[in-house]
């Protein structure tokens, strides 16, 4: 199936389980000798929603602790669906701000995928590629340590959580070193650097929290 075809089947699958996307209302495809030329996918609008990576920039300290306790709650969920996102940035996640509750809804769906082997493997690329955009979005470390104990379901991380932490920063470290043109601006691990320490070899540690 087509990237259409692929993100319409998705979107009534997620939703099956329970989680908020897009409502689906159409797709079509166009054909050329049984090869699909041109595809589409309609979703309808999802209103007062506003990107993540936009609403992090702009809410109050409640608002930003129970973004990241949302989050968490979703993703776990996500990931022990057998989901994973494969494009999992804070921009592909959108925000609906009801009074005291945050409605968080997913969007690209169309890479979304239940792999069979090396789910662990795509879970660490998942929660790199959303702790990166996080980053990118001004979260704070203590945002993402309030994230990860919840992903995790503790409330004080064990040997075995701050493993994976130390996974999800080496893939943030190499999302840095990749730097994608769209983000040439972006260094996460900048800031003060003391006296006669070199700052020519990235790390990402200096803005991630220590597990």
């Amino acid at each position: 199936a087509d990237e259409a075809m692929r993100e319409w089947r998705m979107l009534h699958g997620l939703r099956a389980q329970g989680f908020r996307t897009p409502v689906p209302l159409a797709v079509g495809q166009e054909k050329v000798w049984g090869v699909v030329t041109r595809s589409f996918v309609m979703t309808a609008e999802l209103g007062q929603a506003v990107p993540a990576d936009q609403f992090i920039k702009q809410c109050s300290p409640p608002e930003r602790r129970e973004l990241a306790r949302r989050l968490g709650e979703m993703t776990r969920r996500f990931h022990r669906a057998g989901f994973v996102h494969k494009d999992y940035y804070l921009s592909h996640v959108f925000v609906v701000a009801d009074g005291r509750e945050l409605e968080l809804f997913l969007i690209d769906l169309q890479r979304v995928t239940q792999p069979r082997l090396f789910q662990q493997r795509w879970r660490v690329k998942d929660l790199g590629a959303l702790a990166y955009s996080a980053l990118k979005a001004g979260a704070a470390p203590t945002d993402l340590m309030r994230f990860h104990k919840v992903y995790a379901g503790v409330s004080k991380l064990t040997a075995h959580d701050k493993r994976l932490a130390r996974r999800i920063q080496r893939r943030v470290a190499w999302l840095c070193i990749r730097r994608p043109k769209h983000d040439a601006d972006f260094v996460p691990w900048a800031g003060p650097v003391a006296a006669g320490e070199s700052n020519s070899r990235p790390d990402a540690a200096r803005r991630l929290p220590r597990p």
